[in-house]
């Protein structure tokens, strides 16, 4: 998930230094709608010289006034660390303002700041309420709680709508954790149609969605099985740096799938990809590949590899690492 400015309506239409001074005195009597169109701009860009420390000074003026957009884009900037220091503590209470005014974007971002503090129940609160307004990274935020059980009970139906939602409207993302979820049965629907949704965000240059639609193509979800097929979806992922295409890559390799032959060079080094790109389960699968083959030399090599997928977040690797 990403923070975004994304908000309509606040740009000034020319770079007239006349017209900019107008909004300015108009801002500084009390007129929140200058306000807001200045700190929109001035964030932006496009039409007049971006200025994101003149964006924060009017949007928190046009926020003191009581204008939610104007906290939402000052809350962008804290949040961002753009035009000053970055404050998350001012950002969160800026882009609560825009939220509980219905602004759609501000839901997504604050909910983003929950959910990089594991605040679950907030972030999948801000989130639900960003996708009721249509913003698409809400409705991304939304459906991977709900799938995963964060801030509350899983919810295989309320999830793949709202990834849905998200996917329809071309978030790619999206489109890849709800052909997963198809896949797997986590989310209802038709298991053929998992194949269209991930070749969607395939063929559009997603490359976790070929990694997705390699790995459906692989197991035989949806359609036949064709391992080899599927092993060149992952390995084109994992070649442009999808770090969870090199894990798959790895797993095919490692041995024990039908249709590809165990090289164990090939497993290695496809799981060391993948906890080089900060992948947990990678790190995982690379240590335990390690400790597995038992070489000599590779001891700290492999409790290294298991640290490392700990402190990402697998917790199965903490005693194993140990």
């Amino acid at each position: 998930m990403l923070l975004s400015l994304l908000i309509a309506g606040v740009a000034l239409a020319g770079v007239d230094p006349a017209i900019v001074a107008q909004y300015k005195v108009a801002c500084d009597a009390g007129e929140v709608l200058a306000c807001r169109t200045l700190a929109g701009s001035f964030a932006d860009g496009a039409e007049v010289p971006k200025d994101e420390a003149g964006a924060r000074q009017w949007g928190a003026k046009g926020c003191a006034l009581g204008d939610a957009p104007s906290c939402h884009i000052l809350g962008f900037l804290e949040a961002t660390g753009l035009g000053g220091p970055k404050d998350l503590a001012a950002a969160e209470s800026h882009l609560k303002k825009g939220c509980d005014a219905d602004i759609a974007r501000s839901c997504a971002n604050v909910g983003d700041l929950y959910y990089g503090e594991q605040r679950w129940e907030l972030a999948r609160s801000a989130y639900q309420r960003g996708c009721a307004g249509s913003d698409p990274s809400a409705c991304y935020g939304t459906g991977s709680m709900l799938l995963q059980g964060l801030g509350g009970p899983k919810d295989g139906v309320a999830g793949g709508a709202a990834l849905r939602k998200a996917c329809d409207v071309g978030l790619l993302p999206a489109c890849s954790m709800l052909a997963a979820g198809v896949g797997s049965g986590d989310v209802p629907g038709d298991k053929a149609e998992s194949r269209t949704i991930a070749k969607k965000a395939c063929d559009a240059g997603f490359m976790d969605g070929c990694t997705t639609l390699g790995t459906l193509i692989a197991q035989g979800i949806g359609g036949s099985a064709e391992p080899r097929e599927g092993l060149a979806l992952m390995q084109r992922a994992c070649d442009a740096g999808d770090a969870r295409g090199c894990d798959s890559v790895g797993v095919l390799y490692a041995g024990g799938f039908p249709g590809i032959i165990m090289i164990a060079d090939n497993a290695r080094a496809a799981f060391k990809k993948a906890c080089d790109g900060n992948y947990a389960q990678g790190c995982a699968h690379y240590g335990g590949f390690l400790r597995q083959l038992a070489e000599p030399g590779t001891t700290a090599e492999w409790t290294n590899a298991l640290l490392r997928a700990c402190q990402l977040g697998d917790k199965a690797s903490c005693d194993l690492g140990m």
